[in-house]
C-alpha cells in the first residue's frame, strides 16, 4: 500500500472520529516490516497518527480554559480537591491540536496553605527520553488562599503535546483526577497519564529541563486560556 494512502487513512479516521486502534497500528507495522522503507513510512504513520488525534480534539476557541482534562488523557471520574506537595513539579501532559496563543495561565486553589505560592510553566515533552524542556517559567501565585489564581502570559503554541507543570512551595490542594486513559509512566513503560519528578527538587525558578523519573496516575487542572 503507498505511503500516502496510509497517512489519509489514519488521517480520515480521526476525522470521521473512529481513532486508531491498536490492532490497526500492529497490522500496518507487520505490513511494513519487511520493506526497506519501514524506518523511513513508520516516521510518517506516527506523524499521521498525531495529526489524526489532533482532528478529534475540540478547537481552541478565544476566552476559554483549556488543560488536561479537556485536552489531554481526560478523567477516569469527576475532578476534585487533589493534594500537591513541595518537593515536586506536576506535570500534566495537554494535547494542541492547532496553533493557538494563549494569554493567561492558572490554576484552582481548592485547598490554601498559609505563605505557599506555587510557580507555574510550560514544558515540551518528550515521550522517548522523559525530558522536559521549559518553555516559559511563567512566575508563581499566591496559594495562601483559595480561587482560580492565574498568571499573564503571551504564549503562542504550534500543534503538538506539551506538559503543563505546578510546583507548590508547600502543601495545598488543587483539582485534580484519575486519567482515563494511558498507563503510568514508571522506568518500564513509557506512554504516561500524568508524571512528577522524584522528591528533592528545591522551590524556585524552573531548570531549562528536567528528565522525569517518577509516575503519577493523576492529571491536573493547570490551564491554559486561549486569546
Amino acid at each position: 500500500m503507498p505511503i500516502r494512502i496510509f497517512q489519509d487513512t489514519i488521517i480520515q479516521k480521526g476525522i470521521d472520529g473512529h481513532g486508531i486502534t491498536g490492532p490497526e497500528l500492529t497490522q500496518i507495522q507487520h505490513q511494513l516490516a519487511n520493506s526497506y522503507l519501514a524506518d523511513v513510512v513508520n516516521g510518517l504513520v506516527a506523524a499521521a497518527v498525531t495529526r489524526a488525534n489532533h482532528s478529534r480534539l475540540a478547537p481552541i476557541v478565544s476566552g476559554q480554559k483549556y488543560n488536561a482534562f479537556s485536552h489531554g488523557y481526560g478523567c477516569a471520574a469527576a475532578p476534585a480537591a487533589t493534594s500537591i506537595s513541595s518537593g515536586f513539579i506536576y506535570f500534566s501532559l495537554i494535547d494542541i491540536p492547532a496553533e493557538a496563543t494563549f494569554d493567561r495561565i492558572g490554576t484552582t486553589v481548592r485547598t490554601a496553605g498559609a505563605g505557599v505560592t506555587a510557580r507555574l510553566g510550560v514544558f515540551n515533552i518528550d515521550l522517548v527520553t522523559r525530558v522536559a524542556t521549559r518553555i516559559i517559567d511563567a512566575g508563581a501565585i499566591d496559594a495562601s488562599t483559595t480561587g482560580d489564581k492565574e498568571l499573564t502570559i503571551n504564549l503562542t503554541l504550534s500543534p503538538g503535546r506539551y506538559a503543563l507543570a505546578i510546583t507548590p512551595s508547600g502543601e495545598i490542594s488543587i483539582n485534580g483526577a484519575p486519567a482515563a486513559r494511558g498507563f503510568d509512566w514508571s522506568s518500564t513503560s513509557s506512554i504516561p497519564r500524568a508524571t512528577r519528578l522524584m522528591s528533592g527538587v528545591t522551590y524556585g525558578a524552573y531548570a531549562s529541563s528536567y528528565t522525569i523519573n517518577t509516575a503519577n496516575g493523576n492529571v491536573y487542572d493547570t490551564y491554559l486560556r486561549a486569546v
